[in-house]
């Protein structure tokens, strides 16, 4: 970065979690990612505590939806304030996330612009370390899961099951959604059926005990169990063709769930 025509100090990163106490600032970039990518949130909402507690300040950085340009998983920035996405005690008090104004970056033209406006927010805003003493309440449940943006391939079937899922758009599913996403793969599916189904994934290692099933994690099981199932969907949806009729995949044992872990993402890619 340079200042009329004095140049700065070179600006120095690191990915290595136990350099962190020796940096001036930890990135938080936000996107429809962040907040949903299975263990990796649950250990990345870990390192914000760490970044915290050594008083290493958080930049965060929200990439702002934008009608032009390349996708770059941008997301709205109010979806950050539900339970399912960042964990309620870093939405408020001393823990605050968002306590200081996240810096937008759009797409095309507006990228340059709002990269340089961050290179100005570093150089402008390093400081003496300020320690928080971060309590985690006994409420907070951490993610769970694979992380299903690991893969393009992964990361593409999912969105465009959740596509297929979210008829309102909250991303949470209601087992009449998830009814409406069934008949589509068999025409005499009973409304009896889907909730069971609906009912026996809240028990899997794919959902979050809060009652609710997001799109995410719900898309996430679906193409994880049934692989041949997403891409017969995925194939008629993209050709606009009429979805086939097929047998639904029967509903697991509640207990053979919870035994089971998800299978790796590698193992599903080959």
């Amino acid at each position: 970065m340079t200042s009329g025509k004095q140049q700065s100090a070179p600006l120095t990163y690191t990915t290595n979690i136990n350099d962190l106490t020796a940096c001036d600032h930890m990135l938080v970039l936000l996107d429809a990612r962040t907040w949903t990518s299975g263990n990796d949130t649950a250990q990345f909402v870990e390192h914000i505590h760490t970044a915290m507690r050594l008083g290493v300040h958080l930049n965060c950085v929200h990439e702002f939806p934008a009608v032009v340009g390349p996708p770059r998983f941008e997301c709205e920035f109010g979806l950050m304030f539900g339970e399912d996405w960042t964990p309620p005690h870093l939405t408020g008090g001393k823990t605050n996330l968002y306590k200081e104004i996240a810096l937008a970056l759009k797409g095309v033209e507006w990228r340059q612009p709002g990269l340089v406006a961050f290179a100005s927010k570093i150089a402008g805003s390093a400081d003496e370390h300020t320690p928080i003493d971060v309590k985690v309440p006994d409420t907070y449940q951490p993610k769970r899961g694979p992380n299903r943006w690991k893969t393009p391939q992964m990361a593409q079937q999912v969105e465009r099951i959740i596509q297929l899922f979210d008829s309102d758009h909250d991303y949470i599913v209601t087992a009449a959604e998830l009814h409406v996403f069934l008949l589509r793969v068999d025409e005499d599916t009973t409304m009896e059926t889907s909730q069971q189904m609906y009912d026996d994934m809240h028990r899997t290692s794919y959902v979050k005990r809060d009652g609710q099933i997001s799109v995410d994690e719900l898309a996430a099981y679906w193409v994880d169990r049934f692989p041949d199932a997403s891409q017969t969907l995925l194939g008629a949806a993209r050709s606009s063709a009429p979805l086939p009729t097929a047998p639904l995949p029967a509903p697991v044992a509640a207990s053979a769930v919870v035994a089971a872990p998800p299978e790796p993402l590698a193992d599903m890619d080959a």
